[in-house]
């Protein structure tokens, strides 16, 4: 966040992944790489791309329809934060026609939150490259602005061969490295110019 005068300008992350900066003290976060879905004066809402849970998609499709067998979809699912972790979040490159709750985050790259989409998956539809998360990760209003202005996070652009292609361990390094740096020579105390 940046002041000129009495007024504030915010710094919009919407859109780019935040890289943890080492020394975050929380323990879900640190190590985390997250990419921002919304970000506005209301709050910042995000996924955590890099860190996986215990199931598979396969595990997901078979509670939402007990007919499935299939087992094509060995994809881990990612743990996209500590709010409403029962909550699915399925970023993907194809769009649906008939998807309740999708939206458009930029050309190529959906994100639907209505369990249509998985039941689409179930029944073989193709939904593109896919990530599954459940839960997200939010922020109050200015909260995020105080942690980026803490030298917590630093954002870099999202990169869909980061998002869909790269293993979970290697992301956090692959997004360091679109800045030229190399995560495990960070310091966990930042400064500011």
């Amino acid at each position: 966040m940046h002041k000129t005068g009495d007024t504030t300008i915010l710094s919009d992350v919407q859109g780019q992944l935040l890289i943890a900066m080492p020394g975050l003290e929380d323990e879900l976060f640190n190590g985390s790489l997250i990419y921002i879905l919304e970000h506005s004066k209301e709050g910042a809402v995000g996924i955590i791309i890099n860190k996986i849970l215990d199931i598979d998609v396969n595990e997901v499709l078979s509670q939402i329809d007990n007919k499935y067998s299939d087992t094509q979809h060995a994809t881990a699912v990612l743990k996209g934060g500590p709010v409403s972790n029962n909550r699915g979040f399925v970023l993907h490159t194809n769009a649906g026609e008939n998807w309740q709750h999708q939206v458009k985050l930029f050309e190529g790259l959906y994100l639907t939150t209505s369990a249509d989409i998985l039941e689409a998956l179930a029944k073989g539809e193709d939904i593109g490259q896919f990530q599954l998360a459940l839960g997200y990760s939010g922020w109050s209003p200015g909260q995020l602005e105080e942690e980026l202005a803490a030298n917590s996070w630093i954002n870099v652009s999202i990169d869909k061969e980061i998002l869909f292609n790269t293993p979970y361990e290697e992301r956090l390094h692959a997004a360091a490295q679109k800045l030229g740096i190399t995560y495990s020579l960070l310091s966990a105390t930042g400064g500011s110019a």
